[in-house]
């Protein structure tokens, strides 16, 4: 397996024009040698759906690393923008097959993006992390969608195994960055009724009225996921 640490320039955190925001956006694709099929535009904003992460991921928190599913609101979290910051909501999205004999349906490729150990830098991820192609990690200062790292051998995507799996998301007061297997991945933007316990988000929080900012800029996946 290759494996190459990332080296992005600083200056991509920068607001560009297109033109010249695009180029900087391919000198990171290529450094995974990917290649990119679709137009590509800076800017702010995360587009897609709001689960993040397999069950089963690890999160660094202020106690050492825990599983995802095993988070609740008012746990701290180490994050790189903010010092420690408190969860406040874990979001729960369940899928079962309709047919265990097929293929998975349910799922789309949206929601199959492995980085594998090492794939970023040396050790980072620590393990496999299975996120959604819409859910940024953070590099060099940009939030840089899963999807537009895939290169088909260290970041590829992944069938998940048996008729169940579940995603989640983590929500914490403001948009920020914590560590994941590791690696530093985003956490979630705005809250989305589609989790199958936003009741209890409603119930604390009462409904989402605002649209947030993200905490650094992020390269949007062009029309979506």
């Amino acid at each position: 397996m290759k494996i190459r640490a990332i080296a992005v320039p600083a200056t991509l955190a920068t607001v560009y024009p297109a033109s010249a925001g695009q180029r900087l956006i391919f000198e990171i694709l290529n450094i995974f040698d990917v290649q990119c099929p679709r137009p590509l535009v800076t800017g702010m904003g995360t587009e897609g759906v709001a689960a993040t992460f397999l069950k089963g991921t690890n999160i660094r928190t202020t106690e050492g690393e825990r599983k995802i599913e095993d988070l609740a609101a008012c746990d701290l979290l180490p994050t790189k923008l903010g010092g420690l910051r408190a969860v406040q909501s874990i979001g729960r999205y369940p899928y079962r097959k309709s047919d265990p004999s097929k293929p998975w349906a349910e799922l789309a490729d949206s929601h199959r993006p492995l980085v594998r150990i090492s794939a970023l830098a040396p050790n980072v991820p620590h393990a496999d992390l299975y996120v959604i192609a819409a859910r940024s990690l953070l590099i060099d200062d940009v939030l840089v969608p899963a999807e537009l790292l895939i290169n088909g051998t260290t970041i590829t995507r992944f069938e998940p195994e048996g008729d169940y799996v579940e995603f989640f998301h983590v929500k914490l007061e403001s948009h920020n960055v914590i560590y994941a297997e590791g690696a530093r991945a985003e956490t979630l933007l705005n809250v989305e009724e589609s989790a199958v316990n936003f009741a209890e988000y409603f119930r604390l929080y009462g409904m989402p009225t605002r649209e947030e900012t993200p905490c650094v800029p992020v390269i949007p996946i062009n029309g979506g996921v």
